[in-house]
């Protein structure tokens, strides 16, 4: 596995449907930050099928860091946060 440093992002947390009509198939969660731009999310030492500690971040505007595995096209979140949301100007 190949994991390189990744500077903070900024986006909203969002749980997706991945791999339908597979054994794999489930909701993951993924990051957007624009149009058609999502990156997949897991928190080492979550369940991957659960992703317990993502949860609380679901619909939530958040800046996140953390590494990114080539090999899984995913990014290894090592710090996330809950921000104000930048289209209502509120705590999301």
């Amino acid at each position: 596995m190949e994991a390189k440093e990744d500077h903070p992002r900024e986006g909203y947390v969002v749980f997706l449907p991945w791999a339908p009509g597979s054994r794999s198939e489930s909701l993951q969660p993924f990051l957007v930050t624009g149009p058609g731009s999502a990156v997949r999310l897991f928190c080492p030492g979550d369940n991957p099928f659960q992703n317990e500690s993502l949860k609380a971040c679901h619909l939530h505007w958040c800046s996140l860091r953390g590494q990114w595995d080539a090999g899984k096209s995913l990014l290894l979140v090592s710090d996330i946060r809950i921000l104000e949301d930048p289209a209502s100007g509120r705590p999301s």
